[in-house]
């Protein structure tokens, strides 16, 4: 999905909303914690907004004008470094519990080494993002 600016974000908005009457429509978090909202006109289409607590700063949107699903995501860089760097941590911490139990087990269990590796795996791509977007910010 297409990443956008936060401008691009409010004008797919307005060519729903603006000058016209419009209904807003909130639905609480949902079983997984997402919340949207809708801006609805009677003759102008609709607009849809949703967010996922798993991504803070980023809302997902599209609308009956432009049905491709977009993201605005409003993390800096800074931040962005900072809560992979924190996903990073928790799936080391993940991985050393993983280590340990096998470790107590003999290392005779498979689904602790493949969920070790699965750990792993996660974390260098964490890192490879980690490391793109510095190369990024530094162009």
């Amino acid at each position: 999905m297409k990443t956008v600016t936060f401008k691009e974000f409010e004008d797919a908005k307005l060519e729903i909303i603006f000058g016209v009457e419009y209904h807003e429509d909130t639905i609480s978090p949902n079983q997984y914690g997402m919340s949207s909202k809708t801006y609805s006109t009677k003759n102008n289409g609709t607009f849809w907004e949703v967010t996922d607590p798993n991504r803070p700063g980023v809302i997902e949107f599209w609308s009956t004008k432009h049905p491709e699903s977009r993201y605005y995501d409003g993390r800096t860089r800074e931040e962005l470094i900072a809560q992979y760097e924190e996903r990073i941590a928790a799936i080391a911490k993940e991985r050393d519990e993983y280590l340990d139990d096998m470790n107590k087990n003999g290392g005779m269990v498979i689904n602790l080494r493949m969920k070790v590796k699965e750990l792993e795996e996660n974390n260098k791509a964490l890192i490879d993002k980690i490391a793109a977007i510095k190369v990024i910010a530094a162009a």
